[in-house]
């Protein structure tokens, strides 16, 4: 799409990367994401509950999705961890379908709700999310959408 994009790539406020986004956290998967993020998981665990925790990660000097997100949030609830990202990727910030924007400057942010010990695993199965967390996350994105295109 960047490549050859509908409309004209200045005129994309943000790219919204909904990635896995049903999945619930447990402590074992947010211990994980810890240590992959270089985080204190026992720490993290003594400031949030893990079934509302989202690490969000997101293109640093993006102030206008950034506020969006936080806007949305005050409506939502989650614990959110921001992950301001340089532009460059990196693979902390993730190969998803947001690097193409990223490598074009463009405002992204890439939502990841969990990642249990399925994940990317054959048993990585319907029956294992959760359409509250699918809700949830699904309402934050619009409302930050919804913020950013009525700016």
């Amino acid at each position: 799409y960047v490549d050859h994009p509908l409309f004209p790539m200045a005129n994309t406020l943000a790219y919204l990367n909904l990635d896995t986004i049903a999945m619930p956290w447990d402590e074992k998967g947010l211990k994980r994401m810890a240590r992959m993020l270089n985080v204190d998981g026992d720490e993290l665990l003594k400031k949030i509950k893990p079934e509302n925790f989202l690490p969000l990660s997101i293109a640093d000097k993006s102030p206008d999705l950034k506020n969006a997100l936080l806007a949305a949030n005050r409506s939502v609830g989650f614990d959110i961890l921001y992950r301001e990202t340089p532009r460059r990727v990196d693979r902390m910030s993730g190969g998803s379908d947001h690097a193409s924007f990223a490598m074009a400057e463009r405002p992204w942010a890439f939502f990841l709700s969990g990642m249990g010990e399925n994940y990317h695993t054959p048993a990585d199965s319907m029956e294992k999310l959760s359409g509250a967390v699918m809700e949830k996350v699904s309402r934050l994105v619009f409302l930050a959408a919804y913020l950013l295109a009525d700016k």
